[in-house]
């Protein structure tokens, strides 16, 4: 989870097609999230409800 984290945080200085390229290579679909900080605090939210 570590790891992901650290990846989103970097993506946020790429543009949209870059992030989401960052996102497909971790087997997350652009349909799910709208954008990579929403999608952080999506993941965020999923490891605090488990």
């Amino acid at each position: 989870m570590r790891l992901l984290l650290q990846v989103v945080v970097k993506s946020r200085g790429f543009n949209q097609e870059q992030g989401w390229a960052i996102y497909e290579k971790l087997g997350f679909e652009q349909t799910k999230y709208g954008t990579t900080d929403e999608a952080a605090m999506k993941l965020l939210k999923l490891k605090e409800g488990k």
